[in-house]
């Protein structure tokens, strides 16, 4: 994982238009880190959104910025991130 790191980087530094897509059934963690990486997209000046296709449970609304996860895409991405989710099944596509 962490030689893929530096291309993880470069792809989100590269990128204007970034979605992080939580996993079915999201958790704190992949919520977290999906959150996490909207909120660094837009320091860096990016449009970012997060998908999460199953509704949040609501003991995790109090994750900042938990309000603006969306359960299905708006808009292209150049990058798309997936996190906490070990294959692209779980993301329930």
């Amino acid at each position: 994982m962490t030689d893929d790191l530096p291309a993880v980087i470069a792809a989100i530094r590269g990128a204007d238009h970034i979605t992080a897509i939580c996993h079915e059934s999201p958790d704190g963690d992949t919520l977290g880190a999906a959150l996490a990486i909207a909120i660094i997209a837009e320091r860096l000046g990016k449009q970012a959104e997060v998908v999460a296709g199953d509704p949040i449970p609501p003991f995790l609304a109090f994750l900042p910025r938990v309000d603006r996860v969306r359960s299905e895409p708006r808009m292209e991405p150049d990058a798309a991130v997936i996190v906490d989710g070990g294959d692209l099944a779980r993301t329930g596509t």
